[in-house]
């Protein structure tokens, strides 16, 4: 199980940027900083939702076929030649059925544009899924194994992204609920892709707390305490993000200032959003100066703070 789990979170090339919450946090700014890809694993945030890619749009051969069917319909029905007008040249109706044609070009175009694109339907279930772990341990929602399967089967996200936030939220999910462990494992055989299908039998027999303890410490790890929180409302979680925080002062490690930076970003930003995270961290702020920096603070700080020192350690030839 655990070699599963570290071969699904081996180092990936490039930095990873994730969206919590429908928050958006753009960091293109720092592909301009050449860190080295091959060191770095960067969430900068809790992953619940992937970034979201520009629209296209794709359509089937088969609803091009249906509306090329509908147009020329419309043409020979609408842009005939009046019977009243018998024997008279083409050439008379040639302005009436050039302006027809405009406007059904212009019809066909719209019709075209509000077809559902298949990438539109796989952000949007991006995001719908991300909202229903978000607020899971609040709700409860009972077709979650429904729709975790269908988000599974049919995702465009990448495994290794998306197996720490899965990793973390059916971790902690199916130990405080045996309920949905047993529905999940009824319905196994209906995860498509085998990686995503491993993942969770894995998790079937797995201690999300022994796992914890035997992994090393990257902003991944923050991922997943955020998805073990939002599957329980367990503040212990929380409470393990708010230990990573004293890393963001290492100048020596990339990976333990990332958790660091962005254990800052994250709780931030949830305590925004999430009245119980805001709840725990001003119940702990008089025992914890740090967390006042961030109650006082808004994401975007945090975010300038990370790059500006990002930047200066690269100036002094650290991290390149």
């Amino acid at each position: 199980m655990l070699v599963l789990y570290k071969k699904a979170h081996r180092e990936t090339s490039g930095l990873r940027v994730f969206i919590i919450s429908g928050r958006h946090l753009d960091l293109l700014n720092i592909f301009k900083l050449n860190i080295p890809s091959k060191s770095v694993t960067y969430n900068i945030k809790c992953s619940i939702e992937l970034k979201i890619s520009k629209m296209i749009f794709t359509f089937t051969y088969k609803r091009i076929i249906q509306l090329l069917l509908i147009l020329l319909l419309v043409l020979t029905t609408y842009i005939g030649i009046p019977e009243e007008y018998p024997g008279r040249h083409i050439t008379t109706y040639l302005p009436k059925i050039k302006s027809n044609m405009k406007k059904l070009l212009i019809i066909f175009l719209l019709a075209i544009a509000l077809l559902p694109a298949k990438n539109a339907h796989a952000q949007n279930t991006n995001r719908n899924f991300g909202q229903i772990l978000q607020t899971y341990y609040l709700f409860q929602d009972k077709d979650i194994v429904e729709k975790a399967i269908d988000f599974v089967n049919n995702t465009p996200g990448n495994y290794n992204k998306l197996s720490p936030i899965l990793t973390g939220f059916f971790g902690a999910a199916f130990i405080s609920n045996e309920t949905l462990k047993k529905n999940f494992t009824l319905n196994i055989n209906r995860v498509q892709k085998p990686e995503f299908k491993q993942l969770f039998i894995s998790l079937f027999s797995l201690n999300i707390d022994t796992l914890y303890s035997q992994t090393k410490l990257t902003a991944s790890l923050n991922d997943m305490y955020w998805s073990s929180f939002f599957a329980t409302g367990n503040t212990k979680y929380l409470d393990n993000i708010i230990s990573h925080i004293p890393y963001a002062e290492n100048r020596s490690d990339l990976n333990l200032f990332l958790a660091g930076s962005s254990a800052k970003w994250s709780l931030c930003s949830n305590s925004m959003q999430n009245d119980k995270v805001n709840k725990h961290l001003n119940a702990l702020k008089d025992k914890n100066p740090l967390l006042k920096e961030i109650l006082e603070n808004d994401p975007q700080y945090f975010r300038e703070v990370m790059i500006d020192i990002l930047k200066k350690q690269r100036e002094n030839g650290i991290w390149n």
